[in-house]
């Protein structure tokens, strides 16, 4: 008696102790068959009601290694909003539109603190932290340190030393 059994590619689904709702979304962008698409559908709203976070399955992007501390609780990420590599978003942050079409995009290493609120089509920088509670409705540079609403200064932890010579 033989049995089939039905394998799917999963490249960059998600590390073993990723979020199931990123595991679903890239999934669902790498499957083609609608019944199946109907089914992570119906399995997706599941797990964000049980998770209380809404990302979309038809994200415009993200990138290998995003991490979501706390189950991702109360995680909001706007269809377009492009993520970097290696990010990490706390709970209660919003990536959302300001009124108009455009939605954020972080660059690669960006740590989001609990409750940050990024807004509009603002370009967050490699290697920035957002603190927590934040609005950010500007630009942010790389290496930047975000506090309070659009305060940015550079942050001495994370940027890279300068050689002078003497």
């Amino acid at each position: 008696m033989t049995s089939s059994v039905l394998v799917l590619p999963l490249k960059n689904v998600a590390r073993p102790e990723g979020h199931p709702v990123l595991a679903l979304v890239r999934l669902y962008q790498q499957t083609e068959s609608r019944v199946a698409r109907r089914i992570l559908r119906a399995v997706h709203r599941l797990v964000q009601l049980a998770h209380a976070c809404d990302i979309p399955l038809e994200c415009a992007k993200i990138g290998a290694g995003l991490l979501l501390p706390h189950r991702g609780i109360g995680v909001v990420i706007h269809p377009s909003t492009v993520i970097g590599i290696n990010c990490c978003i706390f709970h209660h942050c919003t990536l959302g539109t300001n009124g108009d079409d455009e939605a954020p995009t972080l660059g690669d290493c960006v740590e989001l603190g609990p409750g940050a609120s990024v807004l509009g089509g603002v370009k967050i920088g490699d290697y920035a932290q957002i603190g927590a509670g934040a609005i950010v409705t500007r630009d942010v540079p790389a290496y930047a340190l975000v506090t309070g609403a659009n305060r940015v200064r550079p942050n001495a932890k994370r940027f890279p030393a300068k050689v002078v010579a003497s």
